[in-house]
């Protein structure tokens, strides 16, 4: 599957985070259907791999559904994840979708009590224009000089 540039910046994104491992695309079978989330992103330190969906769509009904396979095929999903990767301990699987701003709270809405982290993809992008979605990326993992000259780099959004 091709990514989009959004998949593509949140990828990128997750990068920066030196303790998150990714892997976009990655199959999973989730109660006998094979799915692709935009990216799974394995955090070692919290010993949880997070099924990353992004979105462009206003409509929540098709993610909200995906979201809740993954939330009750969770356990199953770990157990198939911590096999293929060689991991040890009791991991856990968390959905976590990002979107824009103007829609995040009719996809909180959707969820309903259905656990899963959202985010927004203006923490990432700036939109300039009515209409026009294009991609201005933030300043984040930018190096800046510290008064003393050494370099600093940001992580997160400015």
């Amino acid at each position: 599957m091709q990514a989009s540039d959004y998949e593509k910046l949140v990828e990128a994104y997750l990068l920066y985070d030196r303790a998150t491992l990714i892997a976009p695309q990655y199959l999973i079978r989730v109660n006998g259907v094979d799915r692709y989330p935009d990216v799974l992103a394995v955090r070692p330190k919290e010993k949880t791999f997070y099924l990353v969906e992004v979105t462009e769509n206003r409509d929540p009904t098709n993610l909200a559904e995906k979201v809740r396979q993954y939330v009750a095929g969770g356990d199953r999903v770990a157990e198939a994840l911590t096999h293929e990767l060689g991991l040890e301990g009791d991991w856990k699987v968390k959905p976590w979708i990002i979107v824009w701003k103007d829609w995040e709270a009719a996809y909180g809405k959707a969820l309903g009590s259905i656990e899963c982290k959202i985010s927004r993809i203006e923490d990432l992008v700036s939109r300039r224009g009515r209409g026009t979605d294009t991609l201005d990326p933030k300043r984040w993992g930018e190096k800046k000089k510290k008064s003393g000259g050494e370099d600093n780099v940001t992580w997160g959004v400015n």
